[in-house]
């Protein structure tokens, strides 16, 4: 197991020059600039230390005894895909100058040289590491942005961490519940696959660790001496890093590599890279879940939309089917009841022959009766039409007051009779509104006939008119009955509906007066609301169009 470096890094520097002198020189230099500097005499030692650790930047003699400064380069480049080396020369010359840029060389610099251009050149060439992670992570953000493929994502997120440590085989399982998924892997080896899976899975300390959120790393060259770990006979390799993929404060997947070469060396940053790169793989990871989790809800969403739209469908066509069997059972009623109504009449004023005093009694009952099953059935056709759209209103200059005044004149003897005391706006002369003057005299015909119907003996009906600057009238109709609980202001505009059952049975009536009354006002552009508190009476009030 490996830590994750802390936030502040120092770079490492590998030193490789003959001259003792030039070694000790350059090292306290780059020390006091915050460098960790190693240093060694000749090539041979260079590639053992290369392989014990690791280094950010190596600055190596061009020409020593034995392995030179290029085999160093070549060798760094076994190592790690990306090193960054500066050659130093005291025999300078155009060809190896090429030559050693051509080999991968960040810089060649000449002997004697400058201090602070060697800085600047160090400083560059650790620059130049730093972007190339930088753009490594925005190339495969970049990869997010321009696909919502799961796999497309974990195969760049596998392609780079192959490319920057070393390692030729790499591999993506997403773990959930002690259970792990192959997604992604490079290399040709099935077998392989199979048996890393099964390591995982049986490996309760290897696993814990990565559960925990550390980085595996077998071997560890800067803790352990190079041995045979069990782990690594196993899968017949030379070492291994397995990189934990934290989703939601839990593992969610394993970044894991490998390779049977002999141990890359890592630098910090190199593990801060891969670590950004399991980040990355973290947020694939719950792009993707929250992708599937949108699919389905969208699936979902769909069904019920269908659902729903059949349902519709069915309510409509029940709808329409009420609808009409209301009309026609209206129209049929309507007809034989004109026709009693017709002869009652005819006995009533004697067409038929005397009239007792008793008869004539009954005869009136009966008559007030018919009448009452009449409006009923008016009501029931007004609604039919309406829900049909039958009823083309058309709006045209009419007197509000005339109309208040009509609707008043039929509703005063039942209040004078019941001393209800009603109180209509004292205007000197006619108020002009856009209407449709039969509809809205049904609208106050039924607003002022609820008044008295339920507004007891001795109270108060009022009608009020005020001016709104939005070049309407607001007519507010207000009493002192019985009130309406505020759960259901609302639903008395429902067709059908009474506060309680028990009114259809004392004040009679199926409920459809308000509900026609707003269907109205809504054709003139505006909402009857209601004002109510029980036992304190109500008032409704919607508003109409004045015509200047």
């Amino acid at each position: 197991m490996i830590d994750i470096p802390s936030t502040k890094v120092n770079e490492k520097i590998l030193l490789v020059d003959d001259e003792e002198a030039l070694l000790e020189t350059l090292r306290s230099i780059l020390e006091l600039d915050g460098y960790q500097v190693v240093t060694v005499s000749s090539g041979e030692e260079a590639i053992q230390t290369m392989e014990r650790s690791s280094f950010d930047l190596i600055l190596t003699d061009l020409k020593m005894k034995g392995i030179s400064g290029l085999d160093v380069l070549a060798h760094a480049e076994k190592l790690w895909p990306r090193p960054v080396t500066i050659l130093l020369t005291g025999y300078a010359s155009l060809e190896s100058a090429v030559e050693a840029l051509n080999r991968g060389a960040y810089a060649y610099l000449v002997k004697p040289f400058g201090i602070e251009g060697l800085k600047t050149s160090i400083r560059q060439g650790l620059e130049k590491r730093r972007l190339s992670e930088v753009e490594v992570l925005y190339q495969i953000a970049r990869t997010f942005i321009s696909t919502l493929q799961f796999d497309s994502i974990l195969r760049e997120v596998l392609r780079e961490a192959s490319r920057l440590t070393g390692f030729p085989r790499s591999l993506f399982l997403l773990y959930k519940g002690r259970e792990m998924r192959q997604v992604g892997e490079t290399g040709d080896d099935a077998g392989w696959v199979d048996a890393v899976t099964s390591l995982l899975k049986e490996d309760t300390e290897f696993l814990t660790q990565l559960e925990k959120g550390e980085i595996v790393l077998i071997p560890n060259s800067e803790r352990e001496a190079p041995q045979a770990h069990p782990i690594l006979s196993r899968l017949g390799i030379k070492t291994l890093l397995a990189v934990p993929v934290i989703y939601q404060g839990q593992l969610g997947g394993v970044l894991y590599l490998d390779s049977q070469a002999a141990t890359p060396a890592f630098t910090k940053r190199d593990f801060r890279l891969v670590v950004g790169l399991a980040d990355l793989a973290a947020l694939a990871i719950q792009n993707a879940s929250l992708f599937d989790e949108l699919k389905r809800m969208n699936r979902n969403l769909r069904k019920t939309k269908l659902a729903l739209e059949e349902a519709n469908r069915e309510l409509k066509s029940l709808d329409q089917m009420k609808t009409n069997l209301l009309s026609n059972v209206s129209h049929e009623l309507k007809t034989p009841m004109v026709a009693v109504k017709g002869y009652t009449s005819l006995v009533l004023k004697g067409k038929a022959g005397p009239v007792a005093d008793l008869q004539k009694e009954y005869l009136e009952i009966a008559l007030r009766n018919i009448h009452k099953q009449l409006d009923l059935i008016d009501d029931l056709l007004d609604f039919s039409k309406l829900e049909t759209s039958e009823q083309a209103l058309s709006l045209e200059r009419v007197d509000l007051i005339d109309m208040l005044n009509e609707s008043l004149q039929l509703i005063r003897p039942k209040a004078e009779e019941r001393k209800i005391k009603v109180v209509s706006p004292a205007e000197a002369g006619p108020s002009w509104v856009f209407a449709h003057r039969k509809k809205m005299g049904q609208v106050f015909d039924n607003l002022f006939s609820n008044a008295v119907k339920f507004t007891p003996e001795g109270g108060k009906i009022a009608i009020r008119l005020k001016d709104q600057k939005n070049g309407r009238i607001l007519i507010a109709v207000s009493d002192t009955g019985i009130g309406i609980p505020e759960q259901k202001q609302e639903k008395i505009f429902d067709r059908f509906y009474q506060v309680e059952s028990s009114e259809s049975r004392r004040y009679g009536g199926f409920g459809l007066g308000l509900a026609i009354a707003q269907d109205i006002v809504k054709w003139h552009g505006s909402k009857i609301r209601v004002t109510s508190r029980p036992g304190r009476g109500a008032e409704f009030s919607f508003s109409l169009a004045k015509h200047e």
